[in-house]
């Protein structure tokens, strides 16, 4: 769980374990066809060797068969052996026939045996059990047809393979048989294994088919059933190569027929040679390749974890402190600054970063400047750009509140007391206008001019210019209930209100301006606060201001005379209770 938090939060894991497994996926591919290769490297190497190798092993008989035959043609016309013969002194004669097999140097264990034309064994120079002449008969008949009255092959005598030479005793004409031959034991298998470099097993399956008998094998005799058991089905493979597997290991195997075409036709059982190759000593070394390589490629994908972490860690730990900047400057705090150490598209990013602060630091300090100037909605509307700076006409309500007796105060307080006084005072009045969504415009001496519906357009601005101004009174008592002791002097504060269509908009030359509102609609306001001084009411609104506010208990106080207008203006009173 931990490691999956890790890899969904910090991009370096990713970015390591994603590099860390590319690799491993190429180098286990890499294992994957290298030991795809190997394995078929490898058992074409067994199959070349196994086909040399029954070529070898052919030749070893056909060499030994051709030197029982270079012993036993001039054997058998030899006059000292047919005097032997002659004797019919049974004793003698093997004693004769174990000196010519003696003869022999490069083939072990020979034997000899004399039988008659009917093939009844005459002399033999090992002992033989009663019907083994069975076992030669096919090979008799097939002399019989020879022309050089010889033949040759694998019968089996006493269930034991023997390669057998069948030539004539001539004295001169044919008297009998002489039968020379080798066994295919343990003894020949080794010398042939030694020759062919490979493991060769003699075996033999009688005609019905059944279960194959072992004769002889290079291999452990302990393995031997495991053999039979892997060789049952080794007819589907004659001349072919096949995979067995015995002793935990895996062998390609090729299988020969030792038995004459004569013989195979008989019924006689089928003997047959398995010569094979391990594929499991022969991948050996390539193994061990593939080990290496595995460890190879282990240490490297350690390496490149290690690698990648480290580079992906000099990625994401400048990220994590630009990261850290940006949530610093999105708080607000504009003084940030995060680290340019380098030449890269990081540094070129904390740069961008940087730049941004100080737009957004300047843009602030411009926001607090105008705020002192204007109101912070204004200031913020003016630095956004999303208000009509130009001048448009938008019907807005206008608020004018006046300090009454302000000249009497001038003249008892000082010059540095009056401004703390005004500044308390304005202080006041502003709140309960921002309260209100409503715009200081300006402050004339001690008179101060807001605005409603501009340059936010708000469709309720003559109710909120209203409700402010009951709030205004309402505060004023309250500042000087709070203050009496500080400003021990009563004042009060008359307020006009008009709601009318006036030009809105920045006012002033190209250095410095203004944003404010002109028309008669504000002349009227500021005639209407002037009305508080002889009317029994410090809120005075207009007939325009009443139609848009109609929820307030408005008292009618008649037509009036306006300065600078032609009619007369229905005016309106409104207490702040």
């Amino acid at each position: 769980m931990m490691f999956l938090k890790l890899y969904k939060q910090q991009l370096r894991w990713r970015i390591a374990i994603l590099f860390s497994a590319l690799i491993l996926a190429l180098s286990g591919i890499t294992l994957l066809l290298s030991n795809q290769a190997n394995l078929a490297n490898a058992r074409t190497n067994i199959t070349a060797n196994l086909s040399i190798t029954a070529d070898v092993f052919q030749q070893l008989i056909k060499s030994r068969v051709q030197s029982l035959k270079d012993i036993a043609r001039p054997a058998t016309s030899d006059h000292a052996f047919r005097q032997v013969y002659s004797q019919g002194d049974i004793p003698t004669l093997v004693s004769a026939m174990r000196n010519l097999t003696a003869r022999i140097k490069n083939v072990d264990n020979t034997v000899m045996m004399l039988v008659d034309f009917d093939n009844r064994l005459i002399a033999s120079t090992t002992e033989l059990n009663t019907g083994a002449e069975r076992s030669w008969q096919d090979l008799l008949d097939q002399a019989e047809l020879n022309a050089q009255l010889e033949a040759d092959g694998v019968v089996l005598i006493d269930n034991q393979p023997y390669e057998l030479v069948v030539t004539p005793l001539l004295i001169p004409d044919p008297e009998a048989w002489v039968l020379m031959g080798f066994p295919l034991d343990q003894g020949f298998t080794a010398s042939a294994s030694r020759i062919t470099q490979s493991n060769i097993s003699i075996f033999s399956q009688p005609v019905d088919r059944q279960a194959i008998s072992l004769h002889a094998s290079t291999f452990a005799t302990n393995g031997s059933v495991q053999l039979e058991d892997s060789l049952k089905s080794f007819a589907e493979h004659i001349g072919g190569i096949f995979e067995v597997a015995f002793n935990e290991d895996t062998y390609l195997t090729s299988i020969l027929s030792l038995n004459n075409e004569a013989i195979s036709e008989s019924n006689q059982a089928g003997v047959f040679a398995a010569i094979q190759g391990s594929l499991t000593e022969e991948l050996a070394p390539y193994q061990r390749l593939n080990l290496i390589l595995a460890g190879v490629f282990l240490v490297g994908g350690i390496i490149t974890l290690l690698a990648t972490g480290l580079i992906s860690n000099s990625i994401t730990k400048p990220l994590v402190g630009l990261s850290q900047g940006v949530f610093e400057i999105g708080a607000g705090d504009y003084k940030v600054r995060v680290k340019e150490d380098r030449q890269d598209e990081i540094g070129d990013l904390a740069k961008s970063i940087n730049e941004m602060a100080g737009n957004l630091e300047e843009k602030d300090q411009i926001r607090r400047l105008l705020g002192r100037s204007v109101s912070t909605e204004v200031a913020e509307e003016l630095l956004n750009n999303d208000i009509q700076v130009s001048g448009e006409e938008r019907e807005v309500t206008v608020l004018f509140a006046d300090l009454r007796n302000f000249t009497a105060l001038s003249e008892a307080l000082s010059a540095t007391e009056l401004l703390a006084f005004l500044n308390d005072y304005f202080d006041c009045l502003s709140s309960v206008i921002d309260e209100f969504n409503g715009v200081v415009d300006k402050y004339i001496g001690d008179e101060v001019m807001a605005i409603f519906g501009a340059p936010v357009r708000r469709e309720n601005h003559a109710e909120l210019a209203v409700l402010a101004a009951i709030k205004m009174q309402q505060a004023i008592a309250e500042f000087k209930a709070k203050n009496h002791t500080k400003w021990p002097f009563d004042f009060e504060t008359g307020i006009g209100i008009n709601t009318d269509l006036v030009v809105v908009g920045n006012m002033g030359s190209k250095f410095r301006n203004n944003y404010t509102v002109i028309g008669d609609g504000v002349n009227v306001a500021s005639r209407l606060e002037s009305k508080t001084k002889n009317l029994p009411f410090w809120i005075i609104a207009s007939q325009n201001t009443v139609n848009a506010a109609p929820g307030f208990e408005w008292q009618s106080l008649g037509s009036t005379e306006i300065r600078g207008k032609h009619d007369p203006v229905e005016i309106f009173g409104l207490t702040a209770d």
